[in-house]
Parts: C-alpha cells; structure tokens; sequence
C-alpha cells in the first residue's frame, strides 16, 4: 500500500485500468462531445458529467481545441491539479492565491530577515546582528516549496521548522491570501472537513489520465481526499513500477480487466492495454549543434507534404535553446507559441536594470558601462539642461575617444569610489591636450548622468557630486548647468519610465513580444503591488541608495511578461519531455537526447541531505531517471510516426541513460539512418548563402543566383592569399645572394625579423657547386674555383636589395616596403584587396604613426586611419603600456625642464651662461630624484590608491613601499634613486654631453600646416613620388658639441641655408650639430632590439630628423635614436660617420647599423657618402612611397605575423596571417 492506512484506503473510491499509450482514448473523446452537447441527466438515460484531470496545460488544450468550434466547452470539465486547485480554492472561498510573478519573494525576505533578529533561525543566524542575505531566504523558500509539495512540512525537524510555516501563514494572513505553496493544503483541510465543493454538486465522477511517477505526494492526497466526495477513474499506461515505466496509481490496487467491473458513470468500453503500432527510426547526426537544422528539414518536409498534420517537437534543454528554435522557425515563417519572458529579457527592463545598477558594486561607474548605457537609445538617462554659459558649442556628450583616453591614463576601472575618479579627472586642467572642448563635453555628459541618478548613489558618491570644483568646466572654467534631481527612488523610477517615448520605441517590438507598453506598464504594476504589500505589512521601503537599488533590482527579475498572439492549433508544438505528457501529433522529433542536454540528477535542496531525504522518502535519486523513461516511452507511442534524433556519433554528447537503454534492448525494431549535415536543407539566409557557396566552390549551379557575381570569389580570398604567400619568393640569387629584381614584385609581405637582420651568411665551402648554387662564370676554367663571399648591401653590386635564403640563413634586406602586390587577373579578388578604385585617400598632413600603418599594411592604414574601423579598447586591470609610457615621458620632461630650465614645446636658446647638459649644472641624483617623484605624484594621483595594482607599480616605479611612499609625500626631500623613476634619473648622466634644447616640439610650429618633405629625383631610384606633409611632436632634441671638451655649441661659419640630404661632396656645413631621441616604453623587448626596429622598420626617426632640418636652416642631424625606457632606460644613439669626436663623449649608446647597409640609389659598389644620411633619404623615400600609395587607393594587403599580431582590424580581414597575440 502507499501512503495511509487501510480503513481509509476502503472508504476512498478510486479505480483505474490500462490503456494504450498514445492518443486519448477515442470512447472519452466521444464522451465528452456528448456531455458538452446532450444535458440530459445521468439519471434520466443522459451521459453521465465527467471532470477530466489532465497531466499538464498543453495537453488539456489539445484536447479541447479538437472540439468542434462551434461546440459550447465547459471548462470547468477539463481541469490540471493547479487549475483545479484554484477553483476549488474559490468554491472554498479560500483566499486568494498570491501570484509569484510579483514582488512576494521580497516581503518574505524582509520578514525572514525581521525574524532572524529574534534568533527565529537558530541553525542558519545563531547571532542577531548577523546580516541576513536573499540567498537565505531563497534556501528556505526552496526547502519550504520542496516540503509542501510532498505535504512533509509536518515532518521537517531542519533548519526554519515550526518558524518559517508560521511565518508564511502570517504572511497569508496580513495579505489576505494563500502561498502559492500552500494552495494544495489548504484546500486538503477544506476537504477533510467534508464540505462539498461547489463544482463537484453536478458530476458524476473523475477521470484521471495518466500521470508521470514523480507525481507530489500533495497532489496524490488531494485527489483520494477528492476520491470520498467523488469516484475517480484513473487510466494509466503499464508498464514497469521500478523502472519508471508505469504511470502513477492512487492507490495500489489491481487495475480493472473486465468491462463490466468498471463503474456505471464510465462510459462503456473494451479495455485495450496492447502496444499501438506506429513507425519509429532513429536518425544519427554528426553532431549534435546540427539537432535543430535537422529537426527544421524535417518538420519543414512533412508541413509541405500534408496541410493538416500536427508536429511535436521534445527538447528536453528547451529553456536554453529556446532562442535557436524561434528564430530558426521564423526564418521558414512560422511563428511559434511564444512563453513568458522576464522583464529584464526586453531591452527597456534590461537597460533600466543596468542604469539603476550603475553607481554599485565592482562595475560602479565602470568605462563599459557607461559606454553600454550611452549606445543605448530606450532608456533617457538624463534631461538635457540649460545651454553652456560660455561656449553653446560645448554640449554634454559622451565621447569614446576621451573617456577611454582618461580611464587609461587614471586607471579607471569600475567600484566604489569611481564617480570621484572620474569627477576628479575630468575636472582637472590640461593644457596640452588640443581638443579641450571635447573633454568638457565628456565632463558635463558623465556629471549629467551622475546627478540624474543621484537617488541611487551611495553617500560617498552623493558627497563627491557637491564639491564645487568638480563642476567648474575643465576648459571654459564656468559652472557647468545640472537640472534638478529627484529625491526618491521611487520619484526616478515614474520620471524614468513617464519620458518613455512609447511610440517611437514600438519598432523594438518584434513579432508577438510583448510592447514596449506592456513592459512599462508590468514594472509599475509590480513596483505599486510591492508598495501597498509593504504597507500591509508595516514594512518600511527604502527611498534612495543600495538599498532601493537592491529592491528594484529583484522586482525586474520577478516580473513577468506573456507576449501576445497565442494559437491554440498551431501546427508545430516545441515541448520538454514533461510538458508533452499526453500531448499527441502526428509526427514526433526527439531532439538533444544527449546526457549533456537531458540531465538526470535529482534536484538539490539547501539543508535537505540523503539521510533526511531517505527518511522522508522525498527527492528519490532515481527520480529523474523514472520519469525520463516514462516520458521516453510515451513520448515514441505518441504519434503515427516518431524521429529519434541520436548524436551517438558524437563523442562530446554520449546519450542519455534512458535513449541508449531503448536503443540497445533488441525487442525494439528501429529504422536507422544517417543524417549529414549537407544533406540538411537551408533554412536561414546564412544557411541559403553557405549552401549556395558550397555547391559553387564544387562546379554545381547554386539555389539561387547571386545577387554580385564577382562576391562568389569572396570565399577563395583566404585561399588565394594563403597560395600567393607559400609561393613568394625566397631563395637568393646565387650571383649576390639577394632576390633577383625580377622577383620582387611577387612579394606580398616582409617579416620584420628580415628587415632587422644585418649579417651576412658566408658562401659554402671552396669548390662548393649544386645546381641550385653553380659556379660563376669567372671562375670555371679555375682547378679549384674560389666562390667570393657576399657583399653587405651598401657594397653590393646593386642596391636597394631584399635579402633571400641562403646555406639556411637570410641576407640582410633594404626595407622595400609598402609592397605594391600584383593582380592576378580576378577582377572580383583584384578589386577587393587593393586594385580597385574609389578608396584614394586625400591626407593633407601625415603624422609618422599614420604613415607607419600604410607601410606595413595598406589595408591596416585604410582601415584604421582611412575610415576609422578598430576594435574597442578594453580597460584592463592592469596599468596600460600607454599610459605608463605617457607617464613616463612626462617625469622624464620635468625632470630636464626643472634641471636646465626648459619650457614643454619651447626651444632654448642657447645661453653659456647657464647649464646646457645635465653634467654642468651639477645637481646631484637624489636632488633630480625629489624632482621626479614629486612630478609621478603630481602626474599619477591614482598611486594614492591601495589596490594591488597600485601598489605593485608604486614599488616598480619608486622602489618605495606603501607606507615609504606616504612618509616621503608628508616631507619630500633628496632620496637615493631606486625604481624605474631612478633608473631615469641615473641614465641623463650616460648622455651627459648631450645639450637637451627641445622637448615635445611640434614640428608644425616653424611651418603652419606641417612640413613639406620632398627627396630629389636622382635619390628616388626611379620612384617619382611626390612630396608629402609631415606633422607631430619630437619627444627630445639635443645638441652635440662641435669639440672635444662638450663647450663648443655654435659655429658661426655655418651654412644659413637647409642641409642637402647628401653631405658628401656639397661643401655644406652646419651651424648647430642636432641628436633626434624618441621615448619609448618597452617591458617585453629588449632595449637594442627596440632600437634597431626604429631605425630599420620605423620611419619616424627619419621623419623627425628631415622636419627639423627643413624648419631650422643651418642645422644637421648627425645622430637619432631610441631611448628605451623600462627596468633600466638605455640611451641608444645611431652617429653618423662624420661626427668623429672624443670616443669618451657621453651621447648614449653609440650604434653602426647603418653603416654597411645603406648608400645613396645614385652611388656605385664604392660608396663615399655617409651611411647615416644614406639611411635618412631611404626611409623619407619609404615613406613617401606610403603616402603616394595611399592617395593612389592601392589598399592591398601585406599580411605577416608582425603586422597582423596587434592589428586593430585583424578579425575582418581574410587576409590575416594566425599569430599568438600574447
């Protein structure tokens, strides 16, 4: 026996019998047609009145939609255990049941939480001023719904007995309501007191169908209490008890055999328990992401074929894939049934939750969110306040490029006490910066958004919005207008949703989901029920703050939405195997039956543990399992034909426990088939496009034509590229040992690692021959022929030349970049990577970063500086290499404008009188160190923070601990160096003879609109390309001393005139000797390396040097460099051969690279001019190249692993070459 004695068991009429699985039995049917039509009593020879209680809502809707429509239903006759329930709740007069959907978890909560003040939760809060969290009363929540529906709430000795019962009927009782928990029981006690229901006064008896074997015990009381007023008649299918198979019985008693057993309100019968006959195969996939195609095809076949059939589709990971399902549905027209959906599942309460989240927790005002907040166009954020009241240009706006920019530079990232970071930034003057109008538009946009949620902000934030300062214009210097704010949550959240403009937001409306309007109206229903709920209760609600923020937060989250348009014959049913109980069609598709997508662990309860589990007999740990393979069984008998789709090919999702027992039991007969994924029709678009491609790239005419013939090529670019890189060339000439000038044009990329190489391979051995390497012709009639060793460039035969693979190394190259390609004779391919028309750039002025995208990717340089395209910045937790090489630079700039008396921008003159060098002013390094700490205070006030970051780049920059740093700041004085910011200081005494005379010049400041750049013809090797203008800012310029002793900075007898780029052989001399240094930041290089990369890939050394000249007649540019700072700043210098001074002279690190490199295009194998101005027109000439190009519009790509590593378009070309990007 289950459950209760057996004298009660006697009194309780309950009886059942089997039937066939499948469709309801065609003599119910008939029975409930003819009681809706014929109202004749029982009594009288009518058809006796029959309540019919369903397993589920789908399948009660079934059922009546094959009524006739004109048919008058009584749906009092056709109930579930939860219609059911409120009905007889009403019949009761019970209270009403609450609705879940509401704010209910919240009153809950706040009463737990009063409750455990008073120690009511001994178990979970022994301490009064514990806090109590959601998660909780979310546990007891659970464990109370898990309990009540078993009806063991009288048997639970854990954690919340005796407190939490009390406390959900107290709750019931101040709301006038019922639990949505405690609905069954209650109308248990109804029952037990034997008063009639209402809604039973007219039947004759019950018809139970089959149920599943997890049946609640609650349910199962409810239905015998029923069984005293009113015989119930189950009809249950067969089957095994302990496996699952057999439905659920009320009693366990034998089912009836005989017709004539049966009860005599039973419309009359033969009993037929047998196995139906219907078609059932198994389709193997390959995969089980391809279940939904498949399952489309199919179903979109069959609905082409037969107008009328009907398709269950069973899911049993609907919930996830829902999404999938729909869209995949409407791309072949169909739309599907939709669900509930929370509000925060719709883009208004999606970004009201983000805008209300914004001022809490570790985001708090973070740079993604914020930039979230203002792409979105649902949500008004703020009103728009009065006009600037110096500048009515200046409006608040946010500005990605400025906001990113000070988010790097004050590593901002997001929590508590952010506002004022951002407030404190952005407040402050910056008189470098050129577009001071746009930071004052970002500052007004983010004080705007601050003070628009100043109900939701902490304290802390709300304190740091009224300091006067931060509201004064970082720019204009005028008192940046605010409107007024809100004083309440509650008074935000009606303006919020009031300035809705519902009608012009109804576009985000898509098919049945819900309007924009019924979301609105949702959430104020919702927030007006909780009030008056708190009222009831006597709960105070929060007004403002984390607390309202919280409040509302889970008021988003409950609220739920039914969208519109549902239809009760829809032709494709999408179901969980639960929710098909008793459903029928007839085609069924058994989708992701893989033990991935099915899970069949039993649910875990918060303080519910195996012993008490088993003593309670509830959450059995087979339960799952039972009902899977009763859902399975019936599942396969529910329509003339089903479709097993089984993945078992798929190693990732091996079948679930009950599909691989069905399979494998030999009794059953399955027709096996093997789905491919091309044999799967399209659905969507993308699907039509992929096909057709597919059947394009095999010599088969596609489904359709395309729209652009030349776009069907666009698939083989990758290919292409690919083809055209393994066959570039690079075996060198056996002549030189460079490429063959006939080969050149077949280049399509240069490695970097190649134009760094400076070494020579030697020849192979004397009297070496191969046939790929034979012996010159010089040298054939010798006995033992002596192969010459290679030249380096500058004394090659020829020159410029690329270097090729020799003996397994590389000759050293001239950099012949940017590389033109080659057409291949595609016009479709030809025209997209850079042969076309229509993309000619039109640049006025050229900064060297700009032209140094165009070099080594023209494609880069089109994509990034032509029309803007990159990826977004992402603020990482760590500090930005930018912003600490920014920093950087600037300590450097004040420790030699406060030592030598240099103003930013400005050029010194020179004055004898006063130090030029480091050496001569004699300031010692812990006098230069108090100066450079003092600037990294000034420059990098978030060094003040204690986070990790913080402190991890406190100690790497000053060498000083946390509580060090703060000693000093209180008294700054002369310390010994230590840190990177030591290692700057230490290494001006390395360049000691080294007259700094300029710092950040702008070389547009001597010529307005940039520097013209132009190389002569007899230098350009044949090139012609125009001149082009250069702009931007040269980190240092030093003066070198003419004589030995560093105290010779002029020469009067110079020329007045510009410097030739040829020296040799001009008689031109100079008035002042010029070093060009850039600053750099490098931790993962190292500092030589960097160095070289300036000088032989890089242009902008090269631009730097010619721009000064040419803006300062008389002067020469004998040295340009790389100063590396890092753990340790290096000084690298590259000299030219005719600065020959003291070897002792302190410059820096004195570098050769271009001194068996680089020659004039117009000298011989002999050359006499000077390496370094050699290397100084080579790379103007790149560079002109570049530009040239781009105003040509040849935008072809050149993809290496150089240029594609940190490629800010690398994800949208197809051209890319895979690389590591770490």
């Amino acid at each position: 026996m289950l459950r209760g004695d057996m004298l009660r068991a006697r009194e309780k009429s309950v009886t059942s019998e089997y039937i066939s699985r499948g469709p309801i039995p065609s003599w119910l049917l008939d029975h409930l047609i003819r009681q809706s039509t014929d109202s004749t009593p029982f009594v009288s020879g009518g058809p006796s009145r029959i309540m019919v209680i369903y397993p589920n809502e789908n399948s009660r809707r079934q059922v009546i939609s094959r009524f006739n429509e004109n048919l008058a239903i009584e749906s009092n006759l056709h109930h579930t255990i939860n219609s059911l329930v409120r009905t007889l709740i009403a019949d009761f007069r019970l209270p009403r049941i609450i609705s879940n959907r509401g704010p209910l978890e919240l009153i809950i909560h706040e009463e737990c939480r009063l409750e455990s003040k008073k120690l009511g939760f001994p178990l979970i809060n022994p301490i009064p001023s514990m806090d109590w969290g959601r998660g909780k009363t979310r546990s007891l929540t659970d464990l109370f719904a898990t309990l009540s529906k078993e009806n063991s709430i009288s048997n639970w000795d854990g954690p919340g007995a005796g407190t939490f019962p009390k406390l959900i009927a107290r709750v019931e009782k101040k709301l006038g309501g019922t639990h949505p928990d405690m609905g069954v029981l209650r109308v248990i006690e109804a029952l037990r007191a034997r008063s009639e229901p209402f809604s039973f006064l007219d039947l004759d008896g019950i018809i139970m169908l089959n149920q599943q074997p997890s049946f609640p015990q609650s349910h199962l009381d409810l239905m015998l209490e029923i069984s005293h007023i009113l015989p119930i008649h189950q009809l249950v299918y067969p089957g095994n008890f302990r496996l699952g198979t057999h439905g659920k019985l009320l009693l366990d008693e034998f089912p009836i055999t005989n017709p004539r057993e049966l009860p005599n309100w039973v419309p009359s019968h033969k009993i037929d328990s047998e196995t139906p006959v219907n078609k059932v195969s198994r389709t193997l996939i390959q995969r089980e992401a391809h279940s939904i195609d498949a399952s489309i095809d199919i179903a979109q076949s069959r609905l082409q074929d037969s107008k009328d059939d009907v398709i269950l589709i069973v899911d049993p990971s609907l919930e996830e894939n829902r999404h999938r399902w729909h869209r995949a549905f409407r791309n072949i027209g169909i739309q599907l049934n939709p669900k509930e959906i929370t509000s925060t599942m719709h883009p208004l309460g999606n970004w009201l939750k983000l805008l209300i989240s914004l001022p809490h927790g570790a985001d708090a005002f973070s740079f993604e969110t914020m930039k979230s907040i203002a792409s979105q166009s649902v949500v008004k954020t703020f009103e728009t306040p009065a006009s600037h009241p110096t500048d009515p240009s200046i409006e608040p706006v946010f500005d990605l490029d400025v906001l990113s920019r000070i988010a790097r530079d004050n590593h901002i990232l997001g929590g508590p006490g952010t506002l004022l970071k951002w407030l404190q930034s952005l407040s402050r003057v910056y008189t470098e910066e050129n577009e001071q109008s746009a930071r004052e538009s970002a500052q007004w946009w983010v004080l705007c958004l601050a003070n628009s949620l100043t109900p939701l902000l902490c304290d802390a934030d709300k304190k740091a919005l009224l300091e006067s300062e931060i509201r004064i214009g970082c720019h204009s210097g005028a008192k940046l207008p605010l409107v007024d704010v809100r004083s309440t949550g509650d008074e935000w959240l009606f303006h919020i949703l009031g300035s809705l403009e519902t009608e012009s937001l109804m576009e985000l409306s898509q098919g049945n989901s819900p309007s924009i309007a019924s979301v609105q109206q949702t959430i104020l229903d919702n927030h007006t029920s909780l009030r008056e709920m708190q009222s009831v209760m006597s709960h105070t609600p929060p007004l403002n703050g984390i607390d309202w923020v919280d409040e509302m937060r889970s008021v988003l989250d409950s609220a739920k939405i039914t969208s519109i348009g549902n239809n009760p014959k829809q032709r494709i049913l999408l179901h969980t195997p639960s929710d098909s109980m008793g459903c029928n069609s007839d085609l069924t598709i058994l989708t992701h039956l893989s033990s991935n997508s099915w899970p069949l662990k039993v649910k875990r309860v918060a303080f519910l543990g195996e012993q008490e589990r088993h003593r309670m007999n509830i959450l059995r740990p087979d339960g799952p399992i039972r009902d899977a393979r009763h859902h399975l069984l019936n599942l396969i008998y529910s329509a003339s034909e089903t479709i097993i789709l089984d993945s078992q090919e798929d190693d990732s999702s091996p079948p679930a426990a009950p599909l691989r027992e069905y399979t494998s039991d030999a009794e059953n007969e399955l027709e096996t088939n093997f789905l491919e994924k091309k044999s799967i029709r399209p659905v969507s678009p993308k699907d039509f496009r992929q096909r057709d491609g597919q059947e394009i790239f095999n010599g088969r005419n596609p489904y359709r034509t395309p729209i652009k013939p030349s776009s069907i090529s666009i698939s083989f670019d990758s290919l292409m590229h690919q083809e055209l890189s393994r066959r570039q060339p690079f075996r060198a000439s056996p002549v030189d040992g460079y490429l063959d000038e006939e080969l050149l044009p077949n280049l399509v990329s240069i490695e970097r690692k190649d134009l760094l190489k400076l070494r020579v391979p030697k020849r192979k051995g004397i009297g070496a021959t191969s046939e790929e390497f034979p012996i010159l012709p010089e040298f054939e009639h010798e006995e033992f022929p002596i192969l010459p060793e290679f030249e380096h460039p500058r004394y090659n035969e020829r020159w410029p030349v690329v270097g090729g693979l020799y003996n397994r190394s590389k000759t050293p190259t001239i950099d012949p970049r940017p590389l033109k390609g080659r057409r291949i004779g595609e016009i479709g391919f030809d025209s997209r990577n850079g042969h076309g028309t229509g993309v000619e750039q039109s640049v006025s002025v050229w900064s060297p970063s700009r032209l140094q995208d165009w070099i080594r990717c023209p494609r880069m340089g089109w994509l990034t500086r032509g029309i803007g395209a990159s990826e977004d910045d992402i603020i990482t937790e760590d500090l930005d290499n930018r912003t600490q090489g920014t920093l950087l630079h600037n300590v450097h700039y004040d420790i030699i404008s406060k030592v030598l008396g240099l103003e930013i921008g400005k050029e010194k003159v020179i004055d004898y009188d006063s130090p030029m060098t480091i050496s001569e002013s004699y300031i010692s390094d812990s006098d230069m160190m108090e100066i450079a700490l003092s600037s990294l205070d000034f420059r990098a006030p978030w060094l003040e923070r204690t986070d990790a970051v913080s402190n991890q780049r406190l100690r790497s920059f000053t060498g000083m601990g946390r509580n060090e740093w703060n000693s000093w700041l209180a008294d700054p004085a002369p310390v010994p160096t230590s840190g990177r910011v030591g290692a700057l200081v230490r290494s001006e005494r390395s360049i000691g003879d080294s007259a700094p005379i300029c710092l950040e010049w702008s070389i547009g400041d001597n010529n307005q609109g940039g520097v013209e750049i132009s190389i002569p013809d007899r230098f350009q090797n044949g090139d012609n390309t125009p001149p082009f203008k250069a702009h931007g800012f040269i980190d240092r310029v030093d003066l070198l001393p003419f004589d030995k002793d560093s105290e010779k900075w002029y020469d009067p007898r110079g020329n007045d005139s510009v410097a030739p780029l040829m020296i040799h052989g001009s008689n031109w001399k100079p008035k002042r000797i010029v070093a060009i240094r850039d600053l750099k930041s490098s931790d993962t290089k190292k500092p030589q390396e960097r160095h070289d990369i300036a000088l032989l890939e890089e242009i902008q050394l090269a631009i730097y040097a010619r721009s000064w000249e040419l803006s300062h007649p008389g002067d020469l540019v004998v040295a340009a460099g790389i100063s590396v700072i890092g753990h340790n700043t290096e000084h690298f210098i590259e000299k030219s051969k005719n600065y020959t001074q003291n070897s002792q002279i302190k410059i820096g690190k004195i570098t050769n690279l271009s001194s068996k490199m680089y020659r004039f295009p117009n000298e011989d194998a002999a050359p006499k001019s000077d390496p370094f101005r050699a290397w100084l027109s080579q790379r103007l000439l790149t560079a002109s190249r570049a530009a040239e190009m781009a105003y040509s519009g040849h935008v072809v790509p050149t993809p290496s692993e150089s240029s594609c590593r940190f490629c800010k378009v690398r994800n949208a070309c197809d051209a890319r070459v895979e690389v590591n990007r770490i």
